[in-house]
């Protein structure tokens, strides 16, 4: 008797696999003494939903689950709803998404008869936050000391190119994680870019700092180095000593070889290129750090707001 009473057909209208009515055969219905019919389908869906990702992993998301009178028009069936939203029925929380809220709605667009239930979806950010965007800050930041290490240390090359490469190897493990879509891109994944753009460039100063650094003493630096050195100099609240950087012979006074302070009465006394190298790590210590902290800030207020 249960497939001679009439049921609504029913069926979800942006269904992710198959386009199916709601229900079966094997449901019973329950008929009252007046005559109420009452029909308690259940069924698992798949829908689909478009999302904006550019907050990731702070994003929220509304999703929309649309039901339609498939063989009937508006005329044929009216639909009525009881409440606002959806009842949490044996609800179970989901590890990735909080619901915010939910609202239901009835429209009938020409002829045919729509049921919409709307979810506002706010993405659970804890992982991501432990496991993606510590480590990248963290890595962002320690590719900021390769400048603290001396030239003459003989490690900077090896350093940056380790933390350059641990950010490559980051990368390739994180990629599985970041949602892909070609219409917007995570505020997220941008920062990795921008992270790994500045380990590239902090792997050519680096390059180039130690190139001038073994440049032979016997060469003169050029003026616009000596204008740097002085401003860095005045900067850090330094007294500017300078060095002699013409070879020694048998004839000088030793007293001549020390450093002294450049003034007009010693006008052969200039900086050598230790200093040039000292120059670029300061320089280049407080501009990548200055740059690393406003980006990082930018960028995720802009992810959380």
């Amino acid at each position: 008797m249960r497939n001679d009473v009439w049921k609504p057909d029913l069926v979800l209208k942006n269904g992710f696999k198959k386009f199916e009515e709601l229900g079966g055969s094997f449901y019973y219905l329950y008929i009252d003494y007046e005559g109420s019919v009452i029909w308690m389908p259940f069924s698992v869906f798949e829908s689909r939903c478009s999302m904006n990702i550019f907050n990731f992993p702070f994003d929220i998301q509304s999703c929309d689950i649309k039901f339609v009178t498939w063989s009937h028009f508006a005329e044929q069936i009216e639909i009525t709803k009881s409440s606002k939203g959806i009842n949490f029925y044996e609800y179970e929380e989901n590890a990735v998404w909080d619901i915010l809220d939910t609202t239901s709605e009835i429209k009938k667009e020409g002829r045919e008869s729509e049921v919409k239930f709307t979810f506002k979806l706010r993405r659970k950010s804890q992982y991501y936050v432990m496991n993606i965007i510590l480590p990248v800050i963290f890595l962002g930041y320690l590719n900021i000391l390769v400048f603290v290490i001396p030239a003459d240390a003989g490690e900077k090359m090896s350093f940056s190119v380790t933390v350059f490469l641990s950010f490559a190897v980051f990368l390739t493990i994180i990629s599985t994680l970041l949602p892909t879509s070609s219409e917007n891109i995570p505020v997220l994944a941008m920062y990795l870019v921008i992270q790994l753009v500045n380990g590239v460039f902090a792997l050519v100063i680096t390059a180039f700092q130690l190139r001038l650094r073994h440049r032979d003493d016997s060469e003169e630096v050029s003026g616009i180095w000596v204008k740097a050195i002085r401003f860095q100099q005045k900067l850090r609240c330094k007294k500017m000593n300078t060095v002699i950087v013409k070879p020694f012979d048998s004839n000088s006074n030793i007293d001549d070889l020390k450093s002294k302070p450049k003034t007009d009465e010693n006008p052969d006394l200039t900086f050598g290129w230790n200093h040039v190298a000292s120059t670029i790590d300061f320089f280049a210590f407080w501009s990548f750090l200055i740059t690393n902290i406003i980006i990082t800030i930018a960028m995720f207020s802009v992810a959380a707001s």
